[in-house]
């Protein structure tokens, strides 16, 4: 294994040979979904950070007659599915996203296989995205203002004995429209890169999003970066980043 650091790019090139950037929506690279799967993943979750709050509120689904939770999206792979998405409705210009073969073929490019344990851990993550709504608030000294949202507004199903492999989805309209306005570009190689660790995308898409709107140098420490990303104390903060920590591998 090769310890020798990799230089990731925050900011895809314009050169003429550079890979086509990925895509995700600002919001999502200021304030992450969980790192790990929520003791009350049933319940509405909240991150905070000053002057911008995320509520995730989980859905449900109709199988055989009967509504089922399907809880809050955690996790790396919940946050790639995302990158996929957002991605794919920002490319096509079109909110209706193919989590086929097309989505089977974009994670391989991560040299991740959609089988096995994958298939199911994708399949779980993809339905808690699709089922879950969002409130975000943005606020200072004077006021506040908040939005509820949905993220997906439709999708088309195969059955099967787990409830259904979703072939298509639709992005909500109205977060379509502020995709188009403000999707921040990602390097594809940074991804591949950091894929088994939430943390550490996080932190990249975080700077991804933040470092080109700088007028200033910005000076952060680790005890920084683990409050802004969960409340996490600086040391486990540094781990994950540096690959040296546990992570949420196994959990989706």
């Amino acid at each position: 294994m090769n310890d020798e650091p990799q230089q990731l790019a925050l900011i895809p090139s314009d050169s003429d040979d550079a890979v086509e950037p990925y895509f995700l929506h600002g919001g999502f690279c200021v304030v992450g979904l969980p790192h790990t799967r929520p003791q009350f993943e049933h319940q509405s979750w909240i991150r905070s950070i000053p002057g911008y709050s995320l509520t995730i509120r989980p859905g449900e689904v109709t199988i055989e007659n009967r509504s089922v939770a399907v809880g809050l999206p955690y996790g790396p792979v919940a946050r790639l599915i995302n990158i996929y998405l957002h991605s794919e409705a920002t490319k096509t210009r079109s909110p209706m996203i193919d989590v086929g073969r097309s989505m089977h073929d974009w994670f391989r490019r991560l040299d991740m296989s959609v089988n096995g344990q994958n298939y199911s851990r994708v399949r779980d993550q993809l339905w808690r995205i699709a089922r879950s709504s969002l409130t975000i608030k943005r606020e200072d000294e004077r006021s506040f203002q908040l939005q509820d949202a949905r993220m997906i507004s439709g999708l088309d199903a195969l059955k099967d004995e787990s409830g259904g492999w979703i072939r298509t989805i639709e992005i909500a309209p109205e977060f379509f429209e502020h995709l188009q306005r403000h999707a921040t570009p990602i390097d594809p190689q940074a991804i591949a890169a950091l894929k088994s660790s939430s943390l550490a995308l996080d932190v990249y898409l975080y700077l991804a999003n933040r470092l080109p709107k700088l007028k200033s140098p910005l000076r952060l420490t680790w005890h920084d970066l683990g409050n802004h990303f969960g409340g996490l104390d600086a040391s486990r903060t540094r781990a994950a980043i540096s690959g040296e920590g546990e992570d949420e591998k196994g959990g989706g």
